[in-house]
């Protein structure tokens, strides 16, 4: 193998300490959550669990991924894509790579502020289940800037998975989120190899909300009732937080695993 004008291979090697660090942490939520869960009704469970699905389908569907994308500055993010498909020298390959990191990490404050401001809003005046697609939105967008930064795609039934495995493994923790890390991986490689990727779109759409609904659930319940409900705000910035350190840093090595192997 030729050397490369980066070293992609010790950015890899530091890239996978984070990713251990980050395997440790869960998804702080308020303390309502444990004394409320046991006692949240069958029907709000089902409700929840259920508007979740509807807003996968709503944002998976046809025409939901132009939804989100109406609120991505689509034309800075492929000024990059542009840049690394032209000959770069060593040098100006390393200054693009600081350009992208200060890029994500300025659009993920963001990101994070606005989820937070969302559930906050809408907690004080004590909606609880109509944020669901608007909340979801903002995590969904999250996922797509860093998947345009570092060059790929949301379109197809193979990468719309991914982002779900994503988006799952932001939000679970030990043993669990280990295995949706592993998914994730493999799903990334097989689509960057062209191998066969048996995936299903519906089943892991299923999942996702089942998950998100049951980290979710006492928060948002809470969340209906007035004033009382803008603990919403604290939660939704937790977990965007989650989704948009997760996938920014499993798109960035699955970026740099294909610059190792030449892809």
């Amino acid at each position: 193998m030729n050397e490369l004008p980066v070293s992609y291979v010790r950015l890899l090697s530091r890239l996978e300490r984070q990713e251990a660090r980050l395997m440790r942490d869960g998804l702080p939520l308020p303390r309502v959550e444990t004394g409320l869960e046991g006692r949240i009704p069958p029907k709000a469970r089902q409700a929840l669990e259920a508007a979740f699905f509807r807003a996968f389908q709503t944002l998976f569907g046809p025409g939901g991924a132009r939804l989100v994308e109406k609120t991505i500055p689509l034309e800075r993010l492929g000024l990059a894509q542009r840049l690394w498909a032209g000959e770069l020298t060593p040098g100006e390959e390393r200054a693009l790579l600081r350009q992208m990191e200060r890029g994500r990490r300025r659009s993920q404050a963001g990101q994070v502020l606005a989820a937070g401001a969302e559930g906050t809003a809408l907690g004080l005046l004590g909606i609880g289940l109509p944020d669901i697609p608007v909340f979801l939105a903002l995590l969904l967008r999250s996922l797509y800037q860093s998947a345009l930064r570092y060059g790929f795609s949301y379109e197809s039934e193979e990468e719309r998975t991914y982002v779900l495995l994503l988006l799952q493994g932001a939000l679970s923790q030990g043993e669990e989120r280990r295995d949706l890390s592993r998914r994730t991986d493999q799903l990334g490689r097989a689509i960057d190899h062209g191998w066969p990727a048996a995936v299903d779109l519906e089943e892991e759409t299923r999942a996702a909300a089942v998950l998100l609904s049951h980290k979710l659930l006492a928060v948002k319940f809470v969340q209906g009732l007035p004033v009382v409900g803008a603990v919403g705000g604290a939660v939704n910035f937790s977990a965007a937080g989650r989704v948009a350190r997760w996938g920014a840093l499993k798109y960035k090595k699955r970026f740099y695993e294909k610059k190792v192997r030449g892809l």
